[in-house]
């Protein structure tokens, strides 16, 4: 039997390529700051083996140091890709400094433990 089209995905490349950059379930794995500046991402970009960081800080550790990865060590001849998927992500949120402090936000507690002025809970 031929079956004629998958049921869990995109059926035809233009539907590969149109969802291709799309932010689903699965990017939240994606960074909110620059491993090497310990910030905002500025002009993120992506390394081979997966890794992000801002073009300038590991354009500044290819020069300085050498070309592996330095999360990884993972050799990348000083190749970086672009990363669409994190630009995505920040332009939903209203851009990288936005993204970045989302992450680091402490959750409001509302579940009602009648709170107070200290920051113990007391009043």
């Amino acid at each position: 039997r031929e079956m004629m089209g998958k049921l869990d995905g995109p059926d035809s490349d233009e539907e590969r390529e149109r969802d291709k950059f799309k932010i689903g379930k699965n990017d939240d794995d994606l960074p909110f700051a620059c491993h090497l500046s310990r910030g905002p991402f500025e002009d993120p970009m992506l390394t081979a083996c997966g890794h992000y960081f801002s073009a300038n800080w590991i354009s500044r550790h290819f020069r300085e140091k050498n070309t592996r990865c330095p999360i990884c060590e993972k050799q990348t001849y000083g190749m970086l890709n672009a990363a669409p998927k994190l630009r995505a992500k920040a332009k939903a949120v209203g851009g990288f400094q936005k993204l970045f402090e989302l992450a680091l936000a402490v959750p409001d507690d509302d579940d009602g433990g009648g709170g107070g002025d200290d920051a113990y809970g007391g009043g």
